[in-house]
């Protein structure tokens, strides 16, 4: 096997990954693409405690209607 064959066997997966995501990409079956938006409505905003968390935040409470038994039959 040459240096050029092995070239081209390195490159033969990504582009063919490449390929498959522009291809899902384009036929919109992309994880965000198929995500359902919804309205949500703040219940509550809570205070954070003091050294409770190593990362910072705001707790909050979003309430959300299910998707499927909006405007059903």
């Amino acid at each position: 096997m040459s240096v050029d064959d092995a070239l081209r066997l390195w490159w033969v997966l990504p582009t063919g990954l490449a390929l498959l995501g522009y291809g899902l990409a384009l036929a919109g079956l992309t994880p965000a693409q198929r995500a359902v938006w919804v309205k949500g409505r703040i219940v509550e905003v809570g205070q954070p405690a003091h050294g409770a968390s190593k990362r910072p935040g705001i707790p909050v409470t979003v309430a959300f209607r299910d998707p499927g038994s909006v405007g059903g039959p």
